[in-house]
């Protein structure tokens, strides 16, 4: 029987991000295609990579703009022009029916 000599345990690191240097080496690649068109949807620049056969999932692309906290701005809400002229129409409609008052408690509304 050999004796073998005591060393010291040590693990190893688990878990954490161990593939995010495959996106980061085409950082530049996804900052030029926001560049040249800053509407890109993550699945369009997913699209384009993928053209080039780099292959990522949404969610590591996600990722990717979490890291440096790269946003997308919702575009702002406008006012529908539809909406007041239907809101007008709905009340002319209904004005007789506005106007009519209320029938008295336990008696029948007029027709």
């Amino acid at each position: 029987m050999r004796l073998l000599p005591r060393t010291e345990a040590v693990s190893r690191s688990r878990g954490g991000d161990r593939l995010s240097q495959r996106i980061e080496a085409q950082a530049g690649r996804i900052h030029a295609l926001i560049a040249e068109q800053d509407d890109l949807t993550p699945a369009e620049i997913r699209a384009r990579l993928a053209g080039n056969r780099h292959h990522f999932a949404i969610a590591t692309l996600w990722s990717f703009f979490d890291r440096p906290q790269i946003t997308w701005k919702n575009a702002p809400l406008t006012r529908r022009s539809d909406i007041p002229t239907r809101r007008q129409d709905w009340f002319d409609a209904h004005r007789t029916r506005l106007k009519t008052p209320a029938a008295p408690y336990g008696t029948k509304a007029p027709p």
